[in-house]
């Protein structure tokens, strides 16, 4: 993604934040009374509110007021009110909650993952959402009684609820997100900065997430913050604060310059992780052909042949506390040093299952659960395979 695309991307955040701010204020004022000033309405004058609505004002009342407590400062406090920030803060969070889950619904339909059906990408007229009104009768009513904007809600609540198991701190089924919508205006107006054509290439890369988090926190808060205080005063100042995204040829170097240079060095040379690690600083020099790499790499092989004959077993045992360890960063960045040892294990292992190191599906499996396994994986592999650092140096140790 290039600096042009970028820039483009932080508008269209900027923008969707500020709308989608506006309208979760609103929304607590005009239907719950709280003021973003911090002023809390009686509910007994709240005739608008059903049981249902009053618990969960109660619920965002009491958030709020532990938010408050947690707010650093002297701040002015309306009266039987909170501070203006922990409204804020409220406010903030459930615009980020929309705003992420819209563009994790974007990147999830994109045509190169289809893991979805067509949920925002034409707004009410997705796909998505048709073949949902036609099996939900109930929703359908609100169609086509007017009240697309409540169907539509409760479409995006229902297929971020089929997600949750996956992705629960996103789509957690007792976020507020879920009763504070914005109006259907605003969140067309969102949608349409979304799907803008010229960001069309951004939901295409695996990054983008990663920068609308990013470009979401306001830069007069962050210097806000700052003024007030040179560290980080409580865990919410410290996330707005410190914690950036990482992009993905800053963490290529940090593999290729530890774990990438430990094997490199550890086999002489003799890897393919020469070629592969593009940013090692400096590069290392072509080692001699026949040197001592391939004693080591002859070595390495013994090593995790050892024991009953599978090198899992033999891996868990020799870590330093007993367990598994592994850097699924690291292995998907450079599978092929593991996979190429692999190989050569396979041809002398006599365990049936030991020739499929499938790191990337060892790493699928962890990530996914048991359901992404291949048929023929051995029964340990998912459990012991996979090394770091602290495994290469007692390999090196045994040398």
């Amino acid at each position: 993604m290039d600096k042009t695309l970028r820039n483009s991307l932080r508008l269209a955040v900027t923008q969707a934040r500020r709308l989608l701010e506006e309208a979760i204020a609103d929304r607590l004022a005009g239907e719950f009374g709280i003021d973003r000033t911090g002023a809390i309405e009686d509910a007994a004058r709240l005739a608008n509110l059903d049981p249902a609505g009053h618990r969960f004002r109660a619920e965002i009342v009491d958030y709020l007021r532990h938010l408050d407590a947690l707010t650093p400062g002297e701040r002015s406090r309306p009266g039987g009110g909170v501070a203006r920030e922990a409204v804020e803060q409220l406010v903030r969070a459930v615009a980020f909650t929309h705003l992420n889950r819209l563009c994790a619904f974007k990147l999830m339909e994109h045509p190169a993952r289809r893991l979805l059906r067509e949920t925002v990408g034409r707004g009410i007229n997705s796909n998505g959402f048709k073949f949902y009104l036609a099996e939900h009768p109930e929703d359908e009513a609100h169609w086509t009684g007017g009240r697309q904007d409540i169907a539509y809600q409760n479409f995006l609540v229902w297929q971020g609820a089929q997600l949750s198991s996956e992705l629960g701190a996103l789509f957690a089924a007792d976020d507020p997100a879920n009763r504070l919508f914005p109006k259907q205006a605003v969140l067309d107006q969102v949608l349409a900065l979304i799907n803008d054509p010229a960001l069309a290439p951004v939901w295409a890369e695996d990054e983008a997430i990663g920068w609308v988090y990013q470009y979401f926190t306001p830069k007069e808060l962050r210097d806000q913050a700052r003024k007030e205080s040179a560290t980080p005063r409580n865990s919410y100042e410290l996330a707005f604060r410190n914690q950036f995204f990482t992009p993905r040829y800053v963490v290529e170097f940090l593999v290729d310059n530890t774990l990438g240079r430990i094997w490199y060095e550890m086999l002489g040379g003799e890897t393919a992780l020469a070629e592969r690690c593009r940013y090692l600083v400096p590069p290392p020099p072509p080692p001699p052909p026949g040197g001592e790499g391939s004693r080591i790499k002859g070595f390495l092989i013994d090593y995790l042949s050892l024991t009953s004959g599978d090198p899992a077993t033999s891996l868990l045992e020799n870590t330093h506390d007993g367990t598994p360890r592994y850097s699924s960063g690291a292995i998907a960045l450079h599978p092929g040093p593991f996979q190429s040892t692999g190989d050569q294990l396979a041809e002398r292992s006599h365990s049936p299952g030991c020739g499929h190191f499938d790191f990337p599906g060892r790493l699928a499996s962890a990530d996914h659960g048991p359901q992404c396994q291949p048929a023929n994986a051995h029964p340990h592999r998912d459990r012991y395979l996979g090394t770091d650092c602290q495994s290469l140096f007692q390999l090196r140790r045994h040398r």
